[in-house]
């Protein structure tokens, strides 16, 4: 017994049926509209004959072309399907190529080490140099008078010795003022002494001589600082014409 398929003529329901062996019809009923109905077996068509006598006399051929192919020898250690021109490398390569793949790699990792060095070494280098323009700009911000006295030289090239001191003008006692684009500079002349303040940074003190309308000041930081004298107006220039007033005596 088998299974077939039937169409009802009448609904057209596709089912399956059992089919005795060697049977040439089968009854079927059709499970949806009940019609009964006889169904024909077809009959499986053979082949022709000139196609059989083709078929049996192209096979002895097939047979022996696959027997050729079975019988070409493979090289020893060739894998399957690679062909006779296949190279089996020799332990002496195989070690000979690890060896390149390790020289590869040291020299790779000198030359990201080499790089790094030199990163490094720049970095440290901007660093210095930022450092120490901080530092210059501290140094400078700290020592504002070396700046409000352009006129500072030191003491060996300064206009005037002591032996060459004269009598200083009486007017130039009291107290003188100024106002520049840096700031405010007050000085306070008593005797031989005098007191300066500039841009509100804290008083310095020293003395002085005077010599050909120079007032050659020492405030102790081992330079002479200059102040000149206009006689005939009776000012005082602090440097750069900047011409001080007189606020008292």
């Amino acid at each position: 017994m088998e299974n077939i398929s039937v169409k009802c003529p009448k609904c057209r329901l596709v089912f399956d049926v059992e089919a005795p062996a060697g049977a040439m019809t089968v009854d079927c009923v059709c499970p949806r509209c009940g019609m009964p109905f006889e169904h024909t077996l077809r009959k499986e068509e053979g082949p022709e004959p000139d196609e059989t006598v083709a078929s049996l006399n192209e096979q002895p051929a097939q047979i022996e072309q696959a027997q050729a192919l079975i019988g070409q020898e493979q090289p020893v250690g060739a894998p399957f399907g690679l062909g006779p021109n296949f190279h089996q490398p020799t332990p002496e390569e195989i070690m000979k190529r690890r060896r390149d793949t390790r020289q590869g790699c040291i020299k790779l990792l000198i030359y990201l080490a080499v790089g790094l060095i030199i990163v490094v070494m720049f970095t440290l280098r901007g660093c210095w140099k930022d450092r120490r323009y901080r530092e210059n700009v501290v140094v400078i911000s700290e020592t504002p008078t070396d700046v409000l006295r352009p006129s500072a030289v030191p003491n060996d090239r300064a206009p005037g010795r002591h032996a060459d001191a004269e009598k200083a003008p009486e007017w130039i006692q009291g107290t003188w003022y100024v106002k520049t684009d840096f700031g405010e500079i007050f000085i306070t002349i008593r005797g031989n002494t005098i007191a300066e303040t500039s841009g509100g940074n804290a008083t310095v003190y020293g003395t002085f001589y005077y010599t050909y309308s120079k007032l050659n000041c020492d405030f102790g930081d081992g330079k002479t600082f200059v102040y000149y004298l206009d006689e005939e107006n009776e000012l005082i220039d602090a440097g750069d014409g900047l011409l001080m007033k007189k606020l008292e005596n």
